[in-house]
């Protein structure tokens, strides 16, 4: 055989072998992500249980986040197309047309949705009823 040949076979063999470590790791990985998320909603029941917000333990701070997401608030039976309506008309009576492209930008939107949230003083506009869902969403992390 010649050397090429073997090169070539070696390489070959070399990639089924990665490939095959990468199914392993993606299979290890599912399984971690799994557990994490089990403890994850025990935290979560904790902190709210205890009224903490933080531990650290061995050197590491483990912590809640709040984390604001908005969209269009989709009634029982209604489209997509006609609760995104009724989203873009409410933005444009409270001057937020800049938001209002094709479809409204969830990302940009749900930073609007903080900015008012983290403003004292400012309630959320009743203009949004019914046509924004916001959800409140708390997660563990590590720092």
């Amino acid at each position: 055989m010649s050397e090429e040949k073997v090169a070539f076979e070696s390489e070959v063999k070399a990639f089924i072998s990665a490939d095959s470590e990468i199914k392993n790791l993606d299979i290890q990985v599912k399984a971690a992500k799994q557990r994490k998320a089990e403890v994850e909603r025990w935290l979560l029941d904790h902190f709210a249980f205890t009224g903490m917000t933080q531990v650290k333990i061995d050197g590491v701070t483990v912590f809640t986040k709040r984390t604001l997401r908005a969209g269009a608030d989709r009634q029982e039976g209604e489209s997509f197309e006609d609760a995104n309506q009724r989203l873009k008309d409410a933005l444009r009576t409270m001057g937020h047309d800049h938001l209002i492209k094709e479809t409204v930008n969830s990302n940009s939107l749900s930073a609007l949705i903080r900015e008012i949230d983290a403003d004292d003083d400012q309630e959320m506009p009743t203009e949004f009823d019914g046509a924004i869902k916001i959800a409140e969403m708390f997660s563990v992390n590590i720092r």
